[in-house]
């Protein structure tokens, strides 16, 4: 049998000898192929780990930045051959020379190449965002239900189950042109929902850029704008809260204290205060002091995202002592304990047969017209009593100390006019100059 015959058989080829491998310790196939149970070195990091006879790998030994002994995997012997791993190690050496580390960057492009081949639906898609939103949103605001009713009604039987990735223009269209030009804020609200979620899916590498609902340069060249169409049409225009006519308000007020139940006592508490019904709807007795007379609604529950704090006139300290007791921490609780629903004022409203004349939101206006129309208050310390936004930072962060008192003075008065108490004496009602007769 001729020299280069007994070398095949034994795996073993003539480089292996011109380069010593089987003199020097260093591995050759046949010594991979014979080869025990354990850990055999060829030199510069790389090793055969061998668990049984069918069961040989390549790996590569290194230490990362921190000094940790790292093993890095190869592939199998014999389906990576002892060359091809040695070409391997030789290219992570370089990686360590360039100070990169082999693992991290393996396990980073199989987390990609897995997230990029996942794929998702724009409900489940739609789920997420909802999930990431909900620390941002108000207590009791009612975002939530918001997001989902115009999901729920226009988005999720047109495209909620197709992948982000097949969501064209075309689809995010057929959503919007049933709505576009009838019920335009909703129409828009939805659209720039559905954006958010695209978005959130191209950010998470789930979904194609450009983001298919984006109205710039996408959708505005194939929607009407909604702005032509508000000219043409007032009745589509942007439409203010139905407010309480102030010389009314003292009757209606009459009318609330004649009926029971809770949303009775909230409508008019809402009224006494001027604040947003979220704010009535979420109060807790842990924001009033009601021996100071003053209640502090936190950041976290305004739409400005500051603490408020709203003097109390006596009407409402005498309101809200009468709902002791209904609930541990809640002031306006449902029958089932939890917050009352933001119709429920509304409800009562219907129940009036005040229905598109008054809404609760409205009754802010009805205080604010009140305070223009009758009475020389301080017009920055009726802003500051509406949570409006006064001067710069630094002049709000003054005024909302300073003008503390005078707005209890506001409060007092707006509380006695809906009693239909006389008029304080710094209530002054503006009359227009005219020509003696």
């Amino acid at each position: 049998m001729t020299l280069h015959a007994m070398l095949s058989n034994w795996g073993l080829r003539w480089t292996d000898l011109i380069l010593g491998d089987v003199m020097s310790g260093r591995l050759t196939e046949y010594k991979c192929q014979v080869a025990k149970p354990g850990r055999h070195g060829d030199g510069r990091g790389l090793y055969l780990q061998v668990r049984s006879e069918m069961g040989k790998s390549w790996i590569y030994r290194y230490r990362d930045a921190e000094g940790r002994e790292r093993f890095c995997g190869l592939g199998p012997w014999p389906a990576v051959s002892l060359e091809e791993a040695r070409t391997r190690a030789v290219e992570m050496k370089r990686m360590r020379l360039d100070g990169r580390d082999p693992i991290a960057e393996r396990l980073a492009q199989e987390a990609k190449a897995e997230f990029a081949a996942t794929s998702i639906t724009f409900r489940a898609a739609l789920d997420k965002v909802i999930d990431l939103k909900r620390p941002e949103w108000k207590a009791g605001s009612g975002s939530e239900a918001q997001w989902r009713q115009t999901m729920n009604d226009y988005v999720l039987p047109k495209i909620g189950s197709l992948d982000l990735r097949q969501i064209e223009p075309a689809h995010v269209l057929a959503v919007l042109e049933p709505i576009w030009s009838t019920k335009l804020e909703t129409a828009s609200r939805t659209r720039n929902r559905i954006e958010q979620v695209l978005g959130w899916g191209i950010g998470m590498g789930l979904a194609d850029a450009p983001n298919a609902a984006r109205l710039k340069g996408n959708l505005d060249v194939l929607l009407p704008r909604h702005s032509v169409i508000q000219k043409k049409d007032a009745a589509k225009a942007v439409k203010h809260h139905a407010a309480l006519p102030y010389a009314q308000a003292p009757a209606f007020v009459a009318e609330l204290r004649q009926r029971e139940g809770l949303a009775a006592r909230a409508l008019e508490f809402t009224m006494l205060t001027s604040v947003r019904t979220a704010n009535t709807r979420g109060a807790t007795w842990d924001q009033f002091d009601l021996e100071v007379g003053i209640w502090t609604l936190p950041a976290e529950v305004m739409k400005a995202s500051r603490e408020h704090v709203v003097p109390l006139a006596r009407q409402t300290i005498a309101l809200l002592k009468g709902l002791k007791g209904n609930h541990e921490t809640l002031v306006f609780p449902n029958p089932a304990g939890d917050a009352m629903s933001e119709n429920a004022m509304l409800a009562l409203i219907g129940r009036m047969k005040r229905k598109g004349e008054v809404t609760s939101h409205g009754m802010r206006s009805t205080f604010a017209d009140w305070c223009t129309e009758q009475t020389n208050f301080d017009r920055d310390a009726v802003r500051i009593q509406l949570a409006h936004n006064v001067g710069d930072a630094t002049q709000r962060a003054y005024m909302r100390g300073a003008l503390l008192e005078k707005r209890r003075v506001i409060v007092q008065a707006w509380a006695d006019y809906l009693e239909g108490l006389p008029a304080s004496g710094i209530v002054t009602p503006m009359r227009h100059k005219g020509k003696a007769a």
